[in-house]
C-alpha cells in the first residue's frame, strides 16, 4: 500500500543512521525520514513514495495523532 508525491526539499536534517527531510505540498508541512545514505539536500526536487501502511499524520495544532487505529 503506497503512494507518490512530488516535492521540493526546504529542509535536510542528518541525525546520524537517518535523514529527515522537510517539505511542504498542498499547504501543508510534511517531514519523511529516509536513510542516512540518501544522496537527497536541501533544494532538491525528488519523487517520494510513501509506504501508507507506515505513515502517521498528526494535528497541526493539537499534536494528535490522525492514525486510523485510533491514536496508537
Amino acid at each position: 500500500n503506497s503512494s507518490e508525491l512530488q516535492a521540493n526539499i526546504k529542509v535536510v536534517e542528518h541525525l546520524g543512521n537517518e535523514k529527515l527531510l522537510y517539505f511542504d505540498k498542498y499547504g501543508t508541512n510534511f517531514t519523511a525520514r529516509v536513510d542516512a545514505e540518501s544522496e537527497i539536500r536541501s533544494g532538491d526536487s525528488v519523487k517520494l513514495n510513501f509506504n501508507l501502511d507506515k505513515m502517521y499524520l498528526f494535528d497541526s495544532e493539537s499534536g494528535v495523532s490522525l492514525s486510523r487505529e485510533g491514536g496508537h
